[in-house]
């Protein structure tokens, strides 16, 4: 009898004031990258990856590309900032469908990890042989952890119908989609303002895509009539999944001691 393996997500414990935002999947392909990407002044950003580990108090710190089963990706929120956080996977490919370079081509499949000739290695030595898959095949993983919650508030999983589940119309009838946008988060509005997009495209998403979702609610009166406060700076120990709509492929979870 075959046994079904979960992929579970384990993370350190989170200090007050951070968010730490956890990618997981069981193994194929072997690199799928995490990313943060934000607007930090009308003409200066921020793109936190393995390219770039660290900017502006939000930095990564764990970049896996030997497969999923030899761990999870992780970016940390040291202090939430006033900014709007887009958040992304990729699977790492030469570059992306119909974007490519001159003289690029496009790598099938996963990508070794160096130059060198693994085959005059002794096979005890050399890398596992991950088979390939797509990016809404690997069956990939984001949780969100904060601070006073012991598991994770959210989590997300990947479409595995992309065509249903498009980033924008320009989308529509391509072969790839290695990039995947799983949720939005507004820094001066907390982990309350946290939305889940869960959707597929072909091209990285520019650091303004999140800032149109929160154009109306930025504004918006309370029911009172009154206009609701932002601060630059939340503490997560207050927060509470429970206010979190249930979607298709995201979990609420309570906490259990």
């Amino acid at each position: 009898m075959t046994k079904k393996i979960r992929n579970i997500s384990l993370t350190p414990y989170v200090e007050q004031g951070k968010i730490r935002i956890v990618l997981s999947w069981p193994n194929a392909p072997r690199d799928l990258d995490l990313y943060a990407i934000f607007k930090t002044g009308k003409f200066t950003k921020c793109q936190v990856f393995f390219g770039k580990t660290i900017c502006s108090k939000t930095h990564i710190d764990v970049d896996n590309n030997m497969g999923g089963n030899k761990g999870a990706e992780t970016i940390t929120i040291d202090v939430l900032e006033k900014f709007i956080y887009t958040f992304a996977v990729r699977k790492y490919v030469s570059t992306a469908k119909d974007n490519l370079a001159p003289g690029e081509k496009r790598i099938e499949g996963a990508p070794l990890n160096s130059d060198y000739n693994y085959e005059f290695l002794p096979e005890s030595e050399r890398p596992e042989l991950i088979a390939n898959a797509t990016l809404s095949e690997s069956n990939a993983k984001i949780s969100i952890f904060v601070n006073g919650f012991k598991n994770a508030i959210r989590e997300i999983i990947v479409p595995s119908n992309p065509e249903e589940n498009l980033l924008s119309d320009t989308d529509k009838n391509k072969k790839y989609y290695d990039w995947w946008v799983p949720f939005c988060l507004n820094g001066s509005q907390g982990i309350d303002s946290l939305k889940i997009v869960n959707k597929m495209t072909t091209e990285q998403p520019k650091e303004t895509y999140c800032e149109g979702l929160y154009t109306a609610a930025t504004v918006a009166p309370t029911t009172t009539g009154t206009t609701k406060t932002t601060t630059t700076k939340t503490s997560f120990v207050e927060a509470s999944s429970k206010k979190l709509k249930k979607e298709k492929n995201i979990k609420d979870f309570e906490i259990k001691i």
